[in-house]
Formats: structure tokens, sequence, C-alpha cells
């Protein structure tokens, strides 16, 4: 009898841990299907939430992508800037190139860069100007993707006039050298000498910057050459 007892105790025990074992897991499947049914409406209906947090977790690849839908949703030219800065960050090289040349393009984007430098303090202020900043990121995404033509002439488009210091030619020549790319280098160069007769070397520190970079160049060219 007593062993009878003890057979239905261990079956009852043994039915009762499978139903709680069941029940975990059915309630687990409900809380991973809520989760992924949130995710999916604060995906479609939310993306500045989901650019928040994915921003706060260091996910800048999926960060990127939530800027574009936060763009795409506004059109502001804010939340356009903000897709290439987040683009250029986490090396999003399409992006910064098809959604970099949508905001070079905009009849506001030289306003928009000038209240950016006038909001910007002294110290936070981006070397060179906003202008320059996304002339260079635009430029090295096209040089990433293999678009030597297009990264030429992102970089060079304001600067055939002037040559202030750090830009955009500046940030894709260094980013040219760092990659030992002795070839384009010289493409660059020779771009540069192009510039000899348009340049207004009646400022001292264009002249500078101009003969420079040119130096540094070449350099770079003839010690690869050797």
């Amino acid at each position: 009898m007593k062993a009878a007892r003890g057979a239905a105790l261990s079956f009852s025990e043994s039915a009762l841990g499978k139903l709680i074992a069941k029940t975990a897991g059915i309630t687990l499947a409900c809380i991973l299907a809520l989760a992924l049914i949130l995710f999916g409406v604060f995906t479609v209906f939310f993306p500045s939430v989901m650019f928040r947090l994915t921003d706060l977790c260091g996910m800048d690849k999926i960060c990127t992508q939530y800027a574009v839908s936060v763009y795409s949703r506004s059109n502001k030219i804010e939340d356009l800037a903000n897709v290439v800065e987040r683009g250029y960050a986490s090396e999003s090289w399409q992006i910064v190139s098809d959604y970099g040349t949508r905001l070079t393009a905009r009849a506001d984007f030289e306003e928009f860069c000038d209240l950016r430098d006038e909001a910007e303090e002294d110290g936070a202020r981006i070397p060179g100007g906003y202008a320059q900043y996304i002339a260079g990121a635009v430029a090295v995404a096209h040089y990433r993707l293999g678009e030597e033509e297009e990264a030429l002439s992102a970089a060079f488009e304001k600067n055939r006039r002037s040559f202030e210091e750090n830009n955009a030619v500046v940030t894709l020549s260094m980013t040219v050298i760092a990659e030992g790319d002795i070839g384009f280098a010289a493409e660059i160069y020779e771009e540069l000498c192009g510039l000899s007769g348009s340049v207004n070397f009646d400022v001292e520190a264009d002249v500078r910057n101009y003969e420079t970079l040119l130096h540094i160049l070449e350099e770079f060219c003839a010690d690869g050459a050797a």
C-alpha cells in the first residue's frame, strides 16, 4: 500500500512539474510574442523612441537605420543631417553617400551649416566648419564604396576658390593616406595641382593650407614609389 502511495505521489509530482514547466514555457512564449509586437509597433509608429533606445545601447548600425526612419517621417534638414552624422560614425557608407548627397543638394543646406557653426561653442565647433565636415563625410563614403570620381567631386566642390583648414579635401586625403592608397593619392595630388590657377592665393592661410597638403601628398606618393 505504501509503495502504491509512493508511486502515486511520485507520479503526481512528475505531472505537476511538467505542468509548471509547460505553463512557464507558455508564459515565456507570450512574453516574447508581446515583446516582438511592441518592438514592431515602436519600429513602425515611434522610430524616434527606437532611435534613442538603440543610441543608449550603443547599437550604432541599427541606430543609423532608425535615424533614416525618423527623417523619412519628418523631412527636416536637422534629421537628415543626423542620418549622415550617424552613418559616418557607424561606417554605413551607402547611407552616407545617398543621404549626404540629398543633404548637400538642399537649398537650405548652407543656411543650416551657418546656424550649426554659430550654435556651437568655441570649443565644440567642428574644425573647418560643418559644411566641410559633411562634404568630407560624403567624399569618404564615395571612396569607401569605390566611387573615386564621385569622391573627388564631393571633396573639391567647395574648395576650388578657397582652401580653408581641415576642408573636405584634407579629410579625403588623410583617409586615403591611412589606407596606403598611393594610386588615388596621386589622383588627389593631380587635382590639387590643377587648382593653382583658381585658388585665391591672396589669402595667406589658404596658400599655407594648400601647399601643406600638396607637400604631404607629394611625399606620400614618392615614398610609395621608392
